[in-house]
Formats: structure tokens, C-alpha cells, sequence
């Protein structure tokens, strides 16, 4: 029966634990979509999520920031939980040695905080691991937006230089006398 309270126990946390990302991928997904449904990059995406990065990059510093926070509080729980049960279990090791010369480890404190709180010490801990993957998660989208943010750049420039050297050939083909009325100058002679 304790295994499987503890397996239901881990595969609910993994469950929680994918549902947000699933949800933190949605939410910022629409940067990242640059790609339209003729499978091109436009320069029209590429400038939408440049616009939309300051407000996605903040986002996720704050998400970020709100995980570690609930990290850190619960860490802080536990800590608090582990101390009270930690002299529960060296009440008893102590208890149980019947020769008062010889003293026990800390180990064994810690041994039997664990024999006696097993369920509760996995599940504090599966949580403590469940909060510590959001924050890990959120870093790790945090570093990919900042390398996402040079490539979105050296997106933008070229597709500047690619507009400037389309428009220079546009001029370059333009006949002289009809450079403001769009009249493009033939390479192959035309007969009058």
C-alpha cells in the first residue's frame, strides 16, 4: 500500500509539473511563432516578435521569480517540518540505547526521521523536487529568450539589407527619366 500511495503521490507532482510547462509554453508561444503558413519567415513576424519579446521576456522574469518565491517558502516549511520530526527521532534513538555511555550518530537521528515519516518525508520532498523543476524550467526559457532575442536581431538586419537591396536594384533598373513614375528601363533595346 505505501508504494503505491507514493507512486500516485510522484506521478501526480510529474502531472502538475508537465501541465505548466504545457501552459508556460502557450502562454509564450506567440514569440516564437515566426514561421507563417507558407513556411517563410517574413519580415512582418520577424518585427511582431521583436515587439512582443520586452513583453514575453518580462513575463517570464516575473514567473520566474514568482516560482522560486513558492520555492523558497516551501523549502522553508519543510525545513521548519524536518527540524520538529528530527528531535522526535533523536527522542527515540536516544530512548532506545539502553547503555547511556554510548551516543548515538546524527545518521541515525536522520535514519529514523525517515523510518518514522517515510510517507510524509517523500511526499515534502517530491513537492520541494516538483517546485525546484518549475523554477529550473523557467530559468532555462529565461536563457533561451536572451540567446532567442540575438537571433531575433540578427534576423531584423537582414532582412533590412535584404529590403535596401532589393529597393537598390529597383533604382538601378529604374530609367533616369522615370525614376518617380516607377518606369523600368529595358536591358534589351525596344523598337519605336
Amino acid at each position: 500500500m505505501r508504494g503505491n500511495f507514493m507512486d500516485d503521490v510522484s506521478e501526480k507532482i510529474v502531472v502538475q509539473y508537465m501541465s505548466y510547462v504545457d501552459e508556460m509554453i502557450k502562454a509564450h508561444r506567440q514569440i516564437g511563432d515566426i514561421i507563417n503558413e507558407k513556411n517563410e519567415v517574413t519580415p512582418q513576424r520577424i518585427n511582431t516578435a521583436l515587439a512582443l519579446y520586452y513583453k514575453v521576456h518580462t513575463t517570464v522574469i516575473a514567473e520566474y521569480q514568482r516560482q522560486k518565491i513558492k520555492y523558497e517558502a516551501k523549502a522553508l516549511e519543510y525545513k521548519a517540518w524536518e527540524d520538529e520530526r528530527f528531535q522526535e527521532a533523536k527522542k527515540v534513538v536516544i530512548d532506545s540505547y539502553e547503555e547511556k555511555k554510548i551516543k548515538p550518530s546524527i545518521t541515525e537521528f536522520q535514519v529514523q526521521l525517515r523510518l518514522s515519516n517515510k510517507e510524509e518525508y517523500q511526499k515534502r520532498n517530491l513537492e520541494l523536487i516538483e517546485l525546484e523543476a518549475r523554477m529550473r524550467f523557467m530559468l532555462r526559457l529565461l536563457e533561451g529568450l536572451n540567446r532567442y532575442d540575438s537571433i531575433l536581431t540578427t534576423m531584423s538586419y537582414n532582412s533590412r539589407s535584404e529590403m535596401k537591396s532589393l529597393s537598390l536594384d529597383e533604382r538601378m533598373n529604374a530609367s533616369p527619366e522615370g525614376v518617380y513614375k516607377n518606369r523600368i528601363r529595358s536591358r534589351v533595346p525596344i523598337n519605336k
